[in-house]
């Protein structure tokens, strides 16, 4: 697969979406997704016939009652893999709908199996064993909740897919997979990576360099930055404007300060910077986002 395209975000109102569902049939055997990524964290339940997946390379089947897991940034491409009908439901996550931005190192643990394409664990799980954590009726509820969408929907959806991500982990761990993806990193290390977090979330609105990081946690800068992102799954830059994003999110619904207050109160010197990421990560300018989610009064909808 050296031909691919890059999946753009869906997007629910003109605001990026956390999570997608679908129920997709195809007749007969032919190719169901071209290939491609994405950021979003994929599962394809087959309801129906079977499939044939390939991911990064590696060729994968399963068959009605089946759940595939696709990583984060994996490519791949799906094919319906016999005459009849053959159909699966959908369900895509953005990996912070399992997580905050503030959360405890601890956490993170939990999620960087879901987003790390070097792990080499399970991606086909079998009706059997499925049908023994009760998957396939969290997968029916997932569907009921998306179709009817009565309020607090998302909620729901949030609970089942937590629910579904965590039954994954204990099949792997009860199997002998290792999930220590910080395995071999110091308890020292780890607590000064705790750190770097607490002082992020009190301080993002203050210029931080990662020297000064570093500095803090009596690391060199390319130890330092090695470090972080084996932690955290993403460079220190990219979680401080993480943060600082999430942080602008709620400013910009919960206040009525303009977006170049925002852009400072969140730690951005530059407002046309603070605009370009903030439409990076969430699809959308600032001033769309508010529109959306604010009322001309300032309260929220």
């Amino acid at each position: 697969m050296k031909d691919y395209f890059i999946e753009p975000k869906a997007l629910k109102n003109g605001i990026p979406s956390t999570f997608e569902f679908q129920l997709q049939i195809f007749p007969g055997r032919m190719i169901t997704a071209y290939a491609h990524m994405h950021d979003k964290i994929e599962l394809l339940y087959c309801i129906s016939g079977s499939f044939k997946a390939v991911l990064n390379g590696v060729e994968y089947y399963f068959d009605k009652g089946d759940l595939l897991l696709i990583n984060s940034h994996e490519i791949h491409q799906i094919y319906g893999n016999s005459d009849g009908d053959n159909g699966y439901m959908v369900l895509k996550i953005e990996p912070e709908m399992l997580y905050s931005s503030s959360q405890a190192i601890f956490e993170m643990k939990y999620v960087l199996p879901f987003t790390l394409s070097r792990l080499k664990h399970p991606k086909i799980f079998k009706a059997g064993e499925l049908k023994k954590g009760a998957i396939p009726e969290l997968m029916q509820e997932i569907k009921r909740e998306y179709d009817q969408q009565a309020y607090g929907y998302e909620l729901a959806i949030r609970s089942c897919v937590c629910r579904l991500f965590l039954w994954i982990l204990r099949f792997w761990k009860a199997n002998g997979f290792n999930l220590e993806t910080t395995s071999n990193i110091s308890e020292d290390t780890m607590k000064a990576m705790q750190k770097v977090i607490d002082y992020v979330d009190n301080n993002f609105s203050n210029d931080l360099a990662v020297v000064d990081m570093a500095k803090m946690c009596n690391m060199s800068y390319s130890y330092f930055s090695r470090m972080f992102k084996r932690v955290m799954g993403q460079s220190f830059s990219e979680y401080l404007n993480n943060v600082r994003i999430s942080n602008a999110e709620k400013m910009l619904v919960e206040t009525d300060k303009n977006i170049t207050e925002i852009a400072l109160d969140t730690g951005f010197s530059n407002t046309g910077y603070f605009i370009q990421k903030f439409k990076q990560l969430k699809g959308t300018t600032p001033k769309k986002f508010k529109k959306l989610y604010v009322k001309p009064n300032n309260k929220s909808k």
